[in-house]
């Protein structure tokens, strides 16, 4: 599997060398079985394996994308951090909990965090 051009060996994650993204691509393909994607989920396992792949290699790298949201991205407060929001108008936090329900966990779980903090 060829780098993209704004990928390089330094970039790539530890757990993904060029066999391990073509078996991860393969054991999430749509269109393979379920029977291919098992093989290919072995397949994997056993190439972190030999490579020394840890699990806090994966898990580390996953927990960065489970933190809670620190900016808004909507609204009047667009790009503003959410301790700022919390500092000026805590009660757009509020509302933000009250009302948007369809908003993603981590900016909840900031806006939680932030409102609780004061």
């Amino acid at each position: 599997m060829a780098l993209g051009e704004n990928d390089s060996p330094e970039k790539r994650s530890p757990t993904m060398n060029p066999q391990a993204e073509k078996i991860l691509r393969l054991a999430l393909d749509t269109a393979a079985t379920d029977g291919e994607a098992e093989s290919a989920a072995v397949m994997l396992i056993r190439n972190w394996r030999a490579s020394g792949v840890t699990a806090e290699d994966i898990l580390g790298q996953t927990t960065s994308a489970r933190l809670p949201a620190k900016v808004m991205p909507f609204g009047q407060y667009k790009g503003a951090s959410i301790a700022a929001i919390e500092r000026e108008d805590p009660e757009y936090l509020q509302w933000v909990l009250a009302t948007c329900t369809r908003r993603r966990q981590g900016l909840r779980r900031a806006i939680e965090a932030a409102l609780a903090a004061c």
